[in-house]
């Protein structure tokens, strides 16, 4: 069973049918009820797995909780975790506000945190479980302009590189972590 938040549009939702052709049962998640409906039956036509879509706002605790539980109940387990919702934050430090940045930083770095959060308990418990957070060379290097996106996908290469040790309580076969570098 595999969890890929944002996966209703653009990479998520290259990434959530690149794991259904696999043959991974996949849920589709993001906030837009119809979107995350349309595109699990989308990506379920394309590739004859099974795919479903569910709403929720990775900023929203309850609502992630809710969404690893809901999976829980439907299929007994979380394998694979993949945190793809994100947002841009663009604009010159000067000209970008603060409720724009605010949102960034929720959506890239505690909805990543919450997703995080919620899963790990349930992978720890069946004794297996991967999470794969996406992230962007801009949070190791920075670009004019893109100060709020840069800082929050910062933020999520610290975070991920703060998991390794609640991934190794997961299960006994290592961990691997993958983090862009600059200039690739």
């Amino acid at each position: 069973m595999t969890l890929v938040t944002g996966g209703s549009t653009g990479l998520g939702r290259a990434i959530a049918l690149g794991l259904a052709s696999a043959g991974c049962t996949t849920v589709v998640a993001s906030r837009r009820p119809e979107v995350c409906r349309q595109a699990a039956a989308e990506i379920a036509a394309q590739t004859g797995n099974t795919a479903l879509g569910l709403a929720c706002d990775v900023t929203e605790e309850d609502e992630v909780h809710h969404l690893v539980e809901e999976i829980v109940t439907e299929y007994g387990r979380v394998d694979v975790l993949v945190t793809s919702a994100g947002i841009q934050a663009r604009g010159e430090l000067g000209a970008l506000d603060a409720v724009t940045s605010r949102r960034c930083l929720d959506v890239n770095v505690v909805g990543t945190f919450l997703a995080c959060q919620a899963a790990v308990p349930v992978m720890r418990s069946a004794g297996y479980g991967r999470i794969v957070t996406l992230a962007s060379a801009l949070g190791l290097v920075g670009a004019a302009g893109r100060a709020g996106y840069a800082a929050s996908k910062g933020a999520a290469v610290q975070l991920t590189r703060s998991l390794e040790p609640a991934q190794a309580t997961i299960s006994d076969r290592s961990t691997r972590r993958r983090t862009p570098r600059a200039g690739r």
